[in-house]
């Protein structure tokens, strides 16, 4: 839990719902945040802190599922109800329950795709949502920019009683995440210098006390570090862990920080910002979901994210092709300055 900076507040916000669902008011919970701001680590700690005497029922949603059929499999497995065809046979069944439960549904961004005929899914979800709420107080997780889409198309806040965000974490917060877990080792930091800090007069005067010095190094590292992940917790620590560049008796020397510069990726054709953007929309896309997003043949859309694929950008897993965390930041902001996406 102390790992876990900034949790508390939501924690007691979401436990402030929870008893008002359990005193009868109809109440549900969206968690929004980037990839990789903790949302997934905010419902394992409610989990322990605030459901853990209630009947819970966990439903990761693992890949793109629009059609409606999709989410009645899935709900018609998660809540073990047979020959679901309709939304109302799930709401029946929920409502029919002799103990009100909490669901927690991670992955709303990938319950949709950016199509005309994208949306059956969170149709389906809403009514299920809206019809269900004095059995079942149903939690969800959503990426920020497909919930800021959401909101736009759909009016997605409007379904949800309480919603709280996940990725508004400070300079200082961030600098607590890295630390409070590398306090928990016997080893000590050594943070170097690159070249033009060795050449300002900030460092050089403090050369005669290596204390101040290694604390001035330790103040400029964080401080590049929180303006390139701009309060996102898995990006900083991936980027901290790739900044380690030895372990040596019990010290852990800390390599100066560079980030890495998608510009020199020559990724900047409209298709390939487009394709960009619609994998930070929906998370992880396939081959054929590209095409419908994009209204790409098959083949322009496999060229796109293999393209990608092969630069580093995108990664490439069974539910789909992914942004790779060690770039993540850095595309938001060519997309945000493209006005691609806001």
């Amino acid at each position: 839990m102390e790992l876990y900076v900034n949790a508390s507040d939501n924690i007691r916000a979401v436990g402030k719902a929870f008893d008002a669902w359990k005193d009868g008011f109809p109440s549900s919970v969206a968690l929004i945040g980037e990839k990789g701001s903790g949302k997934s680590t905010l419902s394992n700690l409610l989990t322990d802190e605030i459901f853990k005497e209630q009947k819970i029922v966990n439903i990761e949603i693992k890949q793109s599922t629009w059609k409606i059929e999709q989410i009645l499999s899935l709900f018609g497995s998660a809540f073990e109800i047979k020959d679901v065809n309709r939304p109302e046979h799930i709401v029946n069944a929920l409502n029919a329950m002799e103990e009100r439960i909490v669901v927690n549904l991670e992955g709303l961004q990938k319950l949709y795709l950016r199509n005309i005929n994208g949306f059956d899914a969170l149709d389906a979800l809403w009514l299920i949502i809206s019809e269900t709420k004095g059995k079942v107080f149903w939690i969800t997780t959503c990426s920020r920019y497909a919930w800021e889409f959401l909101n736009k198309v759909e009016g997605v806040e409007t379904h949800f009683t309480h919603i709280f965000f996940t990725d508004a974490l400070s300079d200082d917060h961030i600098q607590s995440v890295i630390m409070n877990r590398h306090d928990k080792s016997v080893y000590r930091l050594n943070f170097e210098a690159d070249e033009s800090t060795r050449k300002s007069r900030n460092y050089k005067k403090r050369l005669n006390d290596p204390k101040a010095v290694q604390e001035y190094l330790k103040e400029i590292y964080f401080e590049r570090l929180a303006d390139i992940t701009e309060g996102n917790t898995s990006v900083a620590t991936i980027l901290w862990l790739r900044s380690i560049k030895k372990v040596e008796r019990r010290t852990i020397t800390i390599s100066p920080f560079q980030p890495v510069n998608i510009e020199t990726l020559e990724i900047l054709k409209p298709e390939t910002l487009f394709t960009l953007a619609a994998i930070v929309l929906h998370d992880t896309l396939k081959v054929a979901e590209l095409c419908r997003v994009l209204n790409l043949t098959l083949a322009q859309s496999r060229v796109l994210l293999t393209r990608l694929k092969s630069r580093g950008i995108l990664i490439e897993e069974e539910s789909g092709y992914y942004l790779n965390q060690l770039v993540y930041r850095q595309v938001l902001r060519l997309l945000k300055r493209r006005n691609i996406i806001h």
